[in-house]
């Protein structure tokens, strides 16, 4: 490999395009360069958090990311009708500790057949109570002392500081919603934040109720998402970083994409899923070996109030990042990440390879996007998606301390499977990239 200065009027077509999101948007049926990343409108899908987990739901691999609320007010409706069932079940309880066996036993059928009336009840009663809690939100606010620690507060689309003088008015409804939430703590996250920006944790419904009304508009971009016992490296939470290469199969895309014509023309339910288990065949998809550790700033208490502790953007003074291999986790813990996060990768592609596809693509063009995978690992082992980086930041920004060797060898590994192959027509070298099937 080598420069060379080429003149402004060559007819000559670039070969590699390694942009960053900014850089360039190459439509895919343009004739160059050759060997370049996804259109910006196939990729977005995977920046969104909120569309990330409908696609996941959809698919049925919602367990690879924390339990998540399309908003603020769906994850408060959600409480307030779990709330109410726990009450009824409660209720239910007492009462039939009070009853004989023949009366539990025609309690016990009177159940069973109204349980699907109120399920149906309790689903048509919830676009009214979020309606509700939305109204509730603008005519009464509610303050309280609680802060909630924002990760960058420039990003936070307009925030105000809250009244205090209304507080000693609000102090009867704060106290009622200064409740601990049920299920722990929650992350409330923009749905396209990128490198921590708009983050913010929340332990009660006050904080959740603050967090709305300083939102204001731009609440409904926010998700919801459960935090998960994390498991802890030296007292700290941490971050996965791994790097995920998606190759689009063209000539057998197109050939998936005529099949697709034919089974949407049918529109059986059975068909449609097949074509979408031929577009995911259609993507080869990569996971490089070097993945990233990320140690967060302070040691880990789940009642701090430290956005430091919680989210590893935040905080001065980290540890200096390393590779997994290199880390302190024990040895059977590092392979069982490993194979875990090639899993979670190849799922998480295949559950939205039809968005992926570009419809055309100029012929001799090789597509090609590498992605970061934002993981945890919880307190059982398991690894958990938290976000995807359709433009993962390279030796700077949030991986400004990681090693440089890191991603001369990410780059270098990249440019000997996609670019020698079309630039000089020799065999494709994975180096770090494993393929997963």
């Amino acid at each position: 490999m080598g420069w060379a200065q080429v003149a402004n009027d060559t007819d000559c077509v670039p070969i590699f395009a390694f942009t960053t999101r900014k850089g360039a948007n190459y439509p895919a049926d343009s004739p160059g360069p050759l060997v370049r990343q996804l259109p910006h409108a196939h990729t977005a899908c995977l920046d969104d958090k909120r569309s990330m987990a409908q696609h996941l739901t959809a698919a049925g691999l919602q367990h690879l990311m924390p339990p998540c609320w399309d908003s603020i007010e769906e994850f408060l409706a959600a409480q307030q009708i779990q709330q109410q069932q726990q009450q009824q079940q409660q209720q239910q309880e007492q009462q039939q500790q009070k009853q004989g066996p023949e009366q539990l036993q025609h309690l016990q059928q009177v159940d069973e057949q109204q349980q699907p009336q109120q399920q149906q009840q309790q689903q048509e009663m919830l676009p009214q109570r979020l309606l509700q809690l939305r109204l509730r939100g603008q005519q009464q606010p509610v303050h309280c002392a609680v802060t909630v620690a924002p990760v960058e507060a420039a990003a936070s689309g307009g925030m105000q500081d809250q009244d205090a003088s209304t507080a000693s008015s609000n102090s009867s409804s704060s106290s009622s919603s200064a409740v601990p939430l049920p299920g722990g703590s929650v992350f409330v996250k923009h749905r396209r934040g990128v490198k921590g920006q708009a983050v913010y944790i929340a332990r009660t419904v006050q904080q959740l109720l603050q967090l709305q009304q300083r939102l204001k508009g731009s609440s409904r971009d926010f998700v919801v998402q459960q935090e998960v016992p994390p498991m802890l490296l030296q007292g700290c939470k941490f971050v996965l970083r791994g790097h995920v290469l998606v190759v689009p199969q063209l000539a057998q895309q197109q050939q998936q994409q005529q099949q697709q014509q034919q089974q949407q023309v049918c529109g059986d339910p059975a068909t449609v899923e097949a074509a979408a288990a031929a577009a995911a065949g259609a993507v080869r998809v990569f996971v490089h070996e070097d993945v990233i550790v990320l140690q967060h700033a302070k040691q880990y208490d789940p009642a701090c109030d430290d956005s430091a502790v919680h989210i590893s953007s935040r905080g001065r003074q980290h540890p200096p990042p390393v590779l997994l291999a290199h880390s302190q986790l024990k040895s059977h813990l590092q392979h069982s990440i490993w194979q875990q996060l090639q899993r979670l990768a190849v799922q998480c592609i295949h559950a939205v390879s039809h968005l992926l596809l570009p419809p055309a693509v100029h012929p001799g063009v090789e597509l090609y996007h590498l992605l970061g995978f934002d993981c945890m690992v919880d307190a059982e082992g398991c690894v958990v998606l938290l976000e995807v980086n359709s433009y993962p930041a390279i030796a700077r920004g949030t991986m400004s301390g990681v090693d440089a060797a890191v991603f001369t060898r990410l780059v270098g590994d990249l440019v000997r499977l996609m670019v020698l192959p079309v630039a000089d027509g020799v065999p494709p070298e994975p180096g770090g990239f494993v393929e997963v099937a």
